[in-house]
């Protein structure tokens, strides 16, 4: 899997494809793209399955419907050219990369009614919460995750704010 000089640590997850990020962007998937067979690509990426391709919508007890923007993950925290820590903590962690944002995401949505939301400081943006999740990742090992999320009181949307490896 690794050339003997490169290490996982070293090794950087494939870029998404342009037409995926079209898609993303524009919320429109090209009538050139085809549905993905099973056996092709299984863990990549597919916005078609979660609906609306700039989030992602889940229900959380205790709160409703919920959002997880999808730039939160593939821009920032499995990007390793913009948050090289975060993405190198989730890949060793938890196996998770730009590849397979996918499983990360539906990972969560199985798992986050099982722990505890708790509010935090208002810093004058709307109520913040966080939750501290034990998830086991792609590669099986598991690994705690903390996700911070706000109700944003201009817009009255519950979204995720942040989300990382934790050492807790």
């Amino acid at each position: 899997m690794y050339d003997e000089k490169e290490t996982p640590r070293a090794r950087r997850p494939k870029p998404i494809s342009p037409l995926l990020l079209a898609a993303i962007a524009t919320e429109i998937v090209s009538p050139l793209t085809h549905e993905p067979q099973p056996s092709e690509t299984p863990n990549e990426f597919d916005p078609q399955r979660f609906g609306n391709n700039e989030k992602v919508t889940l229900n959380i007890d205790g709160i409703g419907e919920a959002h997880i923007p999808l730039a939160k993950l593939t821009k920032y925290a499995l990007n390793p050219e913009n948050a090289p820590d975060k993405a190198i903590a989730f890949e060793t962690a938890l196996g998770y990369n730009l590849d397979n944002v996918g499983d990360l995401i539906e990972n969560i949505i199985q798992n986050i009614n099982k722990y505890e939301m708790k509010e935090t400081t208002d810093l004058g943006y709307g109520k913040r919460f966080y939750v501290q999740m034990k998830l086991t990742g792609a590669n099986d090992k598991t690994a705690n995750v903390l996700i911070a999320w706000i109700l944003d009181k201009n817009t009255g949307e519950f979204r995720l704010t942040s989300i990382y490896v934790d050492k807790k």
